[in-house]
């Protein structure tokens, strides 16, 4: 547990956190609101909410750099690679190689058969083709120690239960691919944009379970001004991507897995809609975005 100093306007109030830092800060703005600010030791910063202030504060130019930490020195080669490196020349450099070398549409291209041979599978579906199993036996003799814990709690009709309603989703996609792509034949990457339900079920994923609840910090590089707050230098940045996403104002039954809620609209996950940001935005969006 770590001890902080939560700020807002004039007042200052002592509490804990957890490891879930996601939503220790989504539970605070329900009281302080989309923008409120803390203290992390002797460090500002504040914390988004909201997609109106993250749209303010991820499109701004005056908050490209990373806020750097002892572990990003550790692991990124004191802070100096293009995820973790502060916003300068050097920076624009690297990110300008990621984009036209490593990530270009030709260099995806090149590496595409590649791709489909890792994810065809075929040893692995020989093999266990071999040895068939249930299903869910399966699963309940191979859980993890961290997994009983929580199997503990579920009975076998729950279980089956979740097995039931993930089972809907997956037919639903497969009707889909059979219809486009056609039966027993691989997907390609060129059929994709014509598969609408499968899309929406991965904007669905990535809305109620983004890979990194919290952005990677930012920092502020110069005294600023944000949604009608002013913002001192070298002031830690997060969104809660996570709780964006989980906002009854913006989403219905935002706990609730419904893929439907993507189709006859163009939200995108690419950092064009703030309401869904699993991969950032703004000069800091995660490389090879387009």
């Amino acid at each position: 547990m770590h001890h902080l100093v939560l700020k807002v306007g004039p007042y200052s109030v002592t509490f804990y956190i957890s490891d879930r830092l996601h939503e220790d800060f989504f539970h605070l703005a329900k009281t302080h609101g989309p923008l409120f600010s803390l203290c992390l030791g002797q460090k500002p910063a504040i914390v988004i909410s909201s997609p109106e202030v993250a749209r303010e504060y991820l499109t701004s130019s005056k908050f490209s750099s990373r806020a750097i930490t002892e572990v990003a020195r550790y692991l990124a080669f004191d802070a100096s690679t293009v995820v973790f490196g502060p916003y300068g020349a050097r920076w624009r450099l690297l990110r300008k190689i990621m984009n036209t070398e490593v990530f270009s549409a030709r260099a995806i291209e090149l590496l595409q058969p590649g791709r489909a041979q890792k994810i065809g599978g075929k040893e692995e579906l020989r093999r266990y083709k071999e040895q068939p199993v249930r299903f869910l036996d399966f699963l309940l003799d191979n859980k993890s120690d961290k997994e009983e814990d929580v199997l503990k709690q579920l009975s076998k009709f729950d279980i089956k239960g979740l097995l039931a309603i993930s089972l809907a989703f997956t037919l639903e996609v497969l009707a889909e691919l059979d219809d486009v792509v056609g039966k027993n034949k691989f997907v390609e990457e060129t059929d994709i944009p014509k598969l609408i339900y499968f899309q929406a079920v991965i904007k669905e994923v990535f809305r109620l379970h983004p890979g990194v609840p919290l952005n990677i910090p930012r920092s502020s590089d110069e005294p600023c001004d944000i949604y009608g707050y002013h913002v001192p230098k070298n002031t830690i940045v997060f969104v809660n991507i996570w709780g964006i996403t989980r906002d009854p104002k913006i989403w219905t039954d935002p706990y609730v897995f419904k893929p439907e809620r993507f189709i006859g609209n163009d939200m995108d996950v690419k950092g064009q809609n703030f309401e869904i940001l699993p991969f950032g935005a703004g000069r800091r969006s995660y490389v090879g975005m387009p």
